[in-house]
């Protein structure tokens, strides 16, 4: 990527989430990262990559295949996250971790692990909605303002996808071949093979027990 499209701050801080990709896979993600602060719509893919001027430089194909085949964790990156932030952390002061899930609604016949969910921002006492999407179990560090505010962020690290036990979007006609899957798709597959009574709960128990490992002396 050009240092002209790069700007030279923001090259700084991605170069610590090197050694969660490779090569090829770093300067797609470098692109991403670009477009995501530049979009100003809706952004999917495509409109991030369009956004950092990336087509014509890579077929928009590759910004795709980025999330569905290429070979990264999102443990890794929140493993780096929790690194950079913990310089902003108190050293003399717990680490305070917060949970929550939440719903990201799609649409079609082939959302891999998709399911029903309930939907707290559409349902009311009297009449409960759902919606049919992923759920995320997120785990963020609380990142406090400076100036003795009280006020701070959560700052997302790691998540979890939640598989409710009546889910769609895997399904494929008699003799139909399927396409190569990536390694999150599989991993989450598996997962959800042999845990498929694994609750929210769970999940979030199982973050903060990665996070406090990743914490050493520090208490969480």
């Amino acid at each position: 990527m050009s240092d002209r499209m790069l700007p030279p701050t923001l090259a700084v801080l991605l170069t610590a989430f090197t050694s969660c990709f490779q090569a090829r896979s770093y300067l797609t993600f470098q692109w991403l990262m670009l477009g995501w602060v530049q979009c100003q719509g809706r952004r999917t893919v495509t409109e991030v990559a369009l956004a950092a001027g990336a087509i014509g430089a890579r077929h928009i194909s590759v910004f795709h295949r980025f999330f569905s085949r290429a070979s990264w964790t999102l443990d890794a990156l929140g493993q780096v996250v929790f690194t950079l932030a913990l310089k902003w952390l108190p050293g003399d002061q717990p680490l305070v971790v917060l949970g929550d899930d939440t719903l990201a609604r799609k649409g079609g016949k082939r959302i891999a692990l998709a399911s029903m969910h309930h939907d707290p921002l559409l349902s009311s006492a009297r009449k409960p909605f759902a919606s049919f999407g992923h759920v995320w179990v997120v785990l963020a560090v609380w990142v406090p303002l400076p100036f003795g505010s009280g006020r701070g962020f959560a700052l997302p690290v790691l998540f979890r996808l939640y598989v409710g036990a009546k889910r769609g979007g895997e399904r494929h006609r008699t003799g139909q071949t399927q396409g190569r899957v990536g390694p999150r798709l599989e991993a989450a597959r598996t997962a959800s093979a042999e845990h498929q009574q694994t609750t929210k709960l769970e999940l979030l128990r199982e973050m903060v027990v990665l996070l406090a490992q990743w914490a050493g002396e520090r208490t969480v």
